[in-house]
């Protein structure tokens, strides 16, 4: 309802910026899913995470916070990719709200600490799927259906 109210105001939608806007969603949707995907190569052990966040992990605890952490992430991912099938509107907004609170979250408790070079392009990835995900999701909610 209130997409049809904004359409109108704003002079109406016509089908190529119904389009366009659907396809920015699906991509933030698919390009999303592929970097919470990503860290799941963690649960194969140590090596894979350390590859991908510059630490150590030697020893058995913090191993298993990030392996726990791999599979949280992996499964934002594919939400992410299933929401690109889901007819309804609601299923892609909260997909795309899960994954800014995902990408917002480690964002938010990163500020300020010193970090490596690795973890300083995870904090550089975040941020730009942040705001991807955002743009995707005022599209999302502000194009009429």
């Amino acid at each position: 309802m209130t997409s049809k109210v904004i359409a109108r105001a704003w002079g109406g939608f016509d089908t190529v910026s119904m389009r366009f806007n659907h396809w920015v969603v699906q991509a933030a949707l698919v390009i999303t899913s592929v970097f919470h995907l990503l860290p799941a190569a963690g649960l194969l052990g140590s090596q894979q995470l350390s590859r991908l966040y510059g630490l150590d992990f030697t020893e058995p605890l913090p191993l298993l916070l990030m392996r726990h952490r791999a599979v949280l992430l992996a499964l934002v991912g594919l939400g992410l990719l299933a929401s690109t099938r889901a007819a309804q509107a609601p299923v892609q907004e909260l997909a795309l709200a899960a994954a800014m609170l995902a990408t917002g979250s480690f964002v938010a408790l990163a500020i300020g600490l010193p970090l490596n070079a690795a973890l300083t392009r995870v904090m550089c990835i975040d941020v730009t799927l942040f705001v991807l995900l955002a743009v995707a999701l005022a599209l999302r909610m502000f194009t009429p259906r």
